[in-house]
C-alpha cells in the first residue's frame, strides 16, 4: 500500500516507522510474510539480508521445502541455502526429509526466520 504525499509515493510500512520512530527505516520487514498487514506489532525494521531470510517460498517451488529440490542427473534430494548472496550446496540426499532436515538445521544455524515444509514428509 501507498501513500502520496505532496506528489510523493510513500508505501504505509515505511511511514509507520516514520511516525513511531521519528525516521525513515532502511528498510522494514514484515514478521508474518504478509505485505498487507501494517499492524506496528507485525513491522520491524531490517536490512536486505534480514528480509531475505524471512521470505515466503518461492511460487516455482515444486517439493514444498524452501531450498530443497530433487536432482534428475544425480537421482536424489538436494538441499541448498544462499547467505548473503553466496549458495551453499547442503548435499545430496536419498530422501526428501533428510534434505529437509539438513535445510532446516542450516536455517536454524543461520537466524533463518521462514521455514516452509515439514522434515517430517518422505
Amino acid at each position: 500500500r501507498r501513500i502520496t504525499i505532496l506528489n510523493k509515493k510513500y508505501y504505509a510500512h515505511r511511514l509507520a516507522f516514520l511516525y513511531v520512530n521519528g525516521s525513515m527505516p532502511v528498510g522494514v520487514d514484515h514478521k508474518n510474510q504478509i505485505k498487507a498487514d501494517n499492524r506496528w506489532r507485525n513491522l520491524r525494521e531490517s536490512n536486505q539480508s534480514i528480509n531475505a531470510k524471512n521470505m515466503p517460498m518461492n511460487k516455482a517451488n515444486t517439493s514444498g521445502i524452501n531450498g530443497v529440490s530433487w536432482n534428475k542427473v544425480r537421482r536424489k534430494w538436494v538441499a541448498q541455502i544462499s547467505i548473503d548472496g553466496k549458495q551453499f550446496n547442503l548435499g545430496g540426499f536419498n530422501s526428501k526429509k533428510d534434505a529437509a532436515t539438513a535445510r532446516l538445521n542450516a536455517n536454524r544455524a543461520n537466524g533463518f526466520t521462514a521455514i516452509h515444509g515439514a522434515p517430517n514428509e518422505s
